[in-house]
């Protein structure tokens, strides 16, 4: 049910008035597991999404003077009040979008420090969640994995979204509408060369992650029931093998299998070239990638995903009705991983050396 006009009225929003402004958007996640070697930590990048839409990365210990260095502004009056109420702490890593500017007619009251509109960018607000769909999931990702990469566990909480307009003279523009209707974690000191390298590498590694793996690995790291948490990580580890299996140059793979000085070389080549086709189960195909697409990965890895399958299956088939909590863990660690692989050698390298 909408607001009635005549309430509108009664607020002070005039209607036919027009309105120029600039939406944007700032997302907050909390960084666990690491902590900035220096209370000025501030590291900020610049990315491209894959409709060619801009949006700035940047990890401080002050939510504040990261948001100035994205906006120019700050987010919050009160910092330690508004830590205490979200439960978070630095370091942060804040993404920061924004659409083209628009001209809307509309309701409007306006005051001196700002202006506040009602339902007149609608389509403005739709286009940057749109965005932040294509973005987030990757960026953050981009950013946990490069600085996890470099020794660290490093995991990303959201913990405040920011959606606001700016008029051309920079005042702020609310469009509003109204209608009727527990974890803890240690932290390690994280040099500030890693940091600045994992904001640097983030927007080239976020082209290259799966949208969908990266969205699942969001949703379990911001979901606290271990069933759904669990679910949400294994499905990460699923599309990602697929992704990976189907990305492996199977026939190039085959002479590598074979000795040439075998009789029926032919016949056998011809055997192994089909393989690949006829292997369609989940972990057939994570057998096959651990062979010949993740480097590193050993027997005992193979078992172990074939255990979290296992109570996975089992979950499936209503045989138990929550995941043990070891087998949660497992499966973290191992979708974080498979992220690893996606990460170049150059990238890995300056991760791992930044001061070089």
């Amino acid at each position: 049910m909408e607001i009635s006009t005549a309430a509108l009225d009664a607020m002070g929003f005039k209607d036919g008035l027009e309105v120029e402004a600039t939406f944007h958007s700032v997302n907050v996640y909390s960084l666990s597991g690491i902590t900035c070697s220096q209370p000025t930590t501030l590291e900020s990048a610049i990315g491209k999404t894959a409709q060619h839409s801009d949006y700035q990365l940047a990890v401080g210990l002050s939510v504040n003077e990261a948001c100035k260095r994205l906006i120019g502004d700050t987010l919050v009056e009160d910092e330690l009040k508004w830590m205490e109420e979200r439960a978070c702490c630095g370091p942060y890593l804040l993404v920061a979008i924004k659409v083209n500017p628009a001209k809307r007619i509309g309701r409007v009251k306006e005051e001196i420090a700002s202006i506040s509109t009602y339902g007149m960018f609608s389509m403005e607000k739709a286009a940057i969640a749109a965005i932040e769909s294509d973005v987030l999931p990757r960026a953050v990702t981009s950013v946990t994995q490069l600085i996890s990469a470099a020794g660290y566990v490093c995991a990303a909480r959201h913990v405040a979204r920011e959606v606001f307009g700016l008029d051309p003279a920079l005042r702020p523009v609310h469009d509003i509408r109204f209608s009727l209707s527990g974890t803890g974690s240690s932290s390690r000191l994280v040099s500030d060369a890693i940091i600045r390298s994992a904001v640097a590498e983030a927007p080239g590694l976020a082209h290259k992650l799966d949208p969908k793996v990266a969205r699942f690995l969001r949703l379990a790291e911001d979901e606290v029931d271990l069933l759904r948490r669990f679910l949400f990580f294994f499905l990460a580890v699923e599309v990602e093998t697929h992704r990976a299996f189907a990305a492996i140059d199977h026939a190039s793979l085959i002479p590598d299998l074979l000795d040439p000085s075998l009789p029926h070389n032919a016949i056998i080549r011809g055997f192994l070239r089909e393989q690949p086709e006829r292997l369609k189960n989940l972990k057939d195909r994570f057998t096959w990638c651990a062979m010949f697409a993740w480097p590193a990965m050993t027997d005992v890895d193979v078992q172990d995903f074939a255990r979290l399958k296992s109570v996975r299956d089992k979950l499936s088939h209503g045989e138990i009705t929550a995941p043990p909590p070891e087998a949660v863990i497992s499966v973290e660690a191992l979708a974080r991983r498979l992220q690893h692989y996606r990460i170049p050698p150059e990238s890995m390298r300056r991760m791992v050396s930044p001061d070089e």
